[in-house]
């Protein structure tokens, strides 16, 4: 009989691929391409007539590390690097067709050199015995051992550096001083500025991600708009949208003897383009009936017009302006310039693996998280969110202000519930539940991506290290005043953290509550927090007395909930989660 082998194969880099983004789109096509490389890969194992442990299957968002069953692991291995390698190859190929010369030799050999080191494919294979699982950690620990020795090849990357990862030779031509001067050409010629910005020089990795994924993703503008335009009046809405209609018109009608008199500030190029598609771009509807973007809908927004759309409006911009004006007018609020980047991982799941006793288990396991993805992905729809990656234990997404919260409460209770079948131990007897940990960066819609990112995912660090698992922990990036941390677990003495914020924030938007409570407990919670419970639940109903509406009752729930909360996490962590209730309350808007 054929001897079986556990074969695992990983690849890379992850991380620093996905992180190097300055828009929302280079997030999502880094995270796209990743998936696709990892989709070949498993789509090779099952043509060489492999087994997939994990994923069962090659739909959804494959994760980088595949387990598989198959009877000669170094062919599938090889298969399976050819496969992903191929699929990286049609990327290039579609970033590459769309922006240069292919004859230049210089460019030529930046191309090739960063092209053909970027990708790391790493895999392990350990004969199958009657012990499935100890197989499989023997085969997990050899994969570690080889990752820890990386492959190495001395890349020279001089010259200009690219603006996604700082550290790469941006593309040039061999006529070209510098990098510049052929992105500025580049950007003339083929009509790329609506991708690369003045600003920006790109290399081969960069190219790749503007160029060559075609599906779209909405801008910080438009995530963090997206629940206000969304649930916003139709009738005000659609005056809105006609009055941007009536602009793009007048601008596509208007010939060029009178738009380009008198040196007006367009260049031809965007005449041309303003010509066929209007001052104003349409981008995608992204599920929120309105198929401009984002930026449009804020007022301060039409002060940075040039940067955006090449030139100044040609035309008097006032309807526009009006128009949402009485949007506004008719939601009786504006929409907030924040939004929120959520970051969730699975708890021990390397632990829960290794308690698998038999292969079908390790299979049941994927298929629960398979179960998971998808109820994850509809999660996110339900809360105005955009989706970067949902595989395996890990989601990544964006939400508008006002969702994150409800999303990540969600999310970490599906997981839950996919998993409450499983009655696994830890090492000391005790139940060792599937839960999961969530990180949310709440930040401006100009703050810099790399920045909300890398803030998103310390915060799912600090719910699993700092508030030990089964937690979740927020960051917000506020443009005035300091940086907010705050987290805790979920559920504490039976109360739910993210259900209490949102009843506080509920009490303050119906004003039930003053706006001042949240900021005069956290005034006063360095000495409040040395108390005994029964001190401080007295100074929370003092206070609350003080600054709640008489005419209404409060939940009677309301100051025991606190108190044994406080009592739990912290007095201090409790006014941390009051401010956020208070932040989230007015949008940011403060």
């Amino acid at each position: 009989m054929t001897q079986q082998h556990i074969l695992i194969i990983t690849i890379g880099p992850v991380q620093s691929f996905i992180a190097e983004a300055r828009r929302t789109a280079d997030l999502f096509a880094g995270s796209k391409i990743l998936v696709e490389l990892a989709r070949a890969i498993v789509e090779a194992i099952v043509a060489e007539k492999g087994t997939l442990i994990y994923p069962l299957n090659s739909t959804g968002d494959i994760p980088n590390k595949m387990v598989a069953i198959v009877t000669e692991p170094e062919n599938v291995a090889k298969a399976a690097r050819a496969a992903m390698t191929q699929r990286w190859q049609d990327f290039g190929n579609k970033g590459m067709e769309r922006l240069f010369d292919v004859h230049d030799n210089t460019l030529q050999k930046i191309w090739k050199q960063q092209f053909d080191s970027h990708l790391d494919f790493y895999w392990v294979a350990v004969p199958l015995s009657n012990d499935y699982i100890k197989d499989y950690k023997l085969a997990d620990r050899a994969l570690g051992a080889r990752k820890q020795t990386r492959n190495f090849e001395q890349v020279i990357e001089d010259g200009f550096k690219d603006s996604l990862s700082g550290t790469r030779s941006a593309l040039r031509r061999r006529q070209d001083k510098d990098a510049r001067a052929y992105w500025a050409e580049l950007r003339k010629i083929k009509k790329v500025g609506q991708l690369v910005h003045e600003d920006e020089l790109l290399d081969t990795l960069g190219v790749i991600k503007r160029f060559g994924v075609v599906e779209k993703f909405p801008s910080t503008h438009t995530v963090a708009s997206a629940s206000f335009i969304k649930n916003s009046s139709v009738e005000a809405r659609d005056k809105f949208i006609q009055a941007i209609d009536a602009y793009n018109e007048q601008v596509k009608t208007t010939p060029a003897n009178i738009r380009l008199q008198d040196g007006a500030d367009i260049a031809h190029e965007n005449y041309n383009y303003q010509q066929k598609h209007g001052y104003f771009h349409e981008v995608d509807d992204f599920n929120r009936n309105f198929r401009y973007d984002g930026d449009l809908l804020y007022l301060e927004g039409y002060e940075r017009l040039v940067e955006r759309y090449g030139s100044e409006p040609p035309f008097n911009i006032s309807p526009i302006k009006t128009a949402l004006l009485n949007l506004y007018q008719a939601a009786k609020k504006r929409p907030s310039p924040y939004y929120a980047i959520l970051q969730m991982d699975g708890d021990s799941m390397g632990k829960h693996v290794s308690q698998c006793e038999q292969r079908n288990e390790h299979e049941q396991l994927s298929k629960d998280l398979d179960t998971f993805t998808q109820k994850a992905k509809q999660i996110v729809i339900e809360q105005h969110g955009y989706l970067i990656y949902a595989g395996g234990d890990d989601v990544l997404a964006f939400f508008p202000v006002d969702c994150a919260l409800n999303a990540a409460q969600a999310l970490a209770q599906s997981y839950a519930d996919c998993f409450k079948e499983w009655k696994q131990k830890d090492d000391k007897e005790n139940d060792f539940p599937f839960t999961a940990s969530i990180g949310i960066a709440f930040a401006h819609y100009l703050d810099p991506l790399d920045l909300v990112l890398r803030t998103a995912r310390e915060a799912e660090k600090r719910a699993k290290n700092q508030y030990g698992r089964d937690a979740i922990a927020v960051t917000i990036l506020r443009r005035s005043g300091e940086t907010l941390e705050v987290g805790g677990k979920w559920e504490v003495a039976t109360i739910n953290t993210a259900e209490m914020v949102n009843q506080l924030k509920n009490l303050l938007e119906t004003e039930l509550i003053s706006s001042r409570f949240p900021y005069t407990i956290l005034r006063d919670a360095e000495v409040v927090a040395g108390l005994k419970c029964d001190g401080q639940k007295a100074i929370l109903k003092q206070t609350l007395n003080r600054h709640s509406d008489k005419t209404s009752s409060l939940p009677d729930t309301l100051l025991n909930n606190w108190a044994t909360w406080a009592k739990h996490q912290g007095y201090l962590e409790l006014a941390r989660w009051f401010v956020v209730a208070r932040w989230l309350s007015a949008g940011g808007q403060e």
